[in-house]
């Protein structure tokens, strides 16, 4: 069975880049890259909707079975629904830069407005 790794792999050589090449066009250390490629770190959502746009593919080929990757359920979601819905993406940048505080007083704030009362909250 193929995994997120080989997959990333396999569109990189694709491309005929190398992993110093991905570094230079997306910012992302040489070292992370090589993980992301050996399954040693799972990267972010944002991340792999910068390697699916550089790789010229859709995010959900990233993500899906039929793409090879091992994704974890709720992973695979949350990849789609930013994927159909580009503002959840600005979301994630913008959690993603927030102090765990933080994180707890917007996800207290959106509570209070009624959001999320739908879903079962984990323990």
């Amino acid at each position: 069975m193929s995994d997120l790794g080989r997959t990333l792999r396999r569109l990189r050589k694709s491309m005929r880049m190398s992993i110093y090449d991905v570094e230079m066009r997306t910012g992302l250390h040489f070292s992370t890259i090589s993980k992301y490629e050996r399954n040693e770190r799972l990267p972010s959502l944002q991340v792999l909707k910068e390697l699916a746009e550089l790789y010229g593919v859709p995010l959900g080929s990233l993500v899906t079975e039929e793409g090879g990757a091992d994704v974890p359920p709720d992973l695979l979601a949350r990849a789609t629904a930013m994927n159909v819905r580009p503002e959840l993406a600005v979301l994630f940048d913008l959690v993603e830069e927030m102090t765990p505080e933080q994180v707890v007083g917007v996800t207290s704030m959106l509570r209070s407005m009624g959001v999320g009362r739908h879903r079962r909250r984990k323990a």
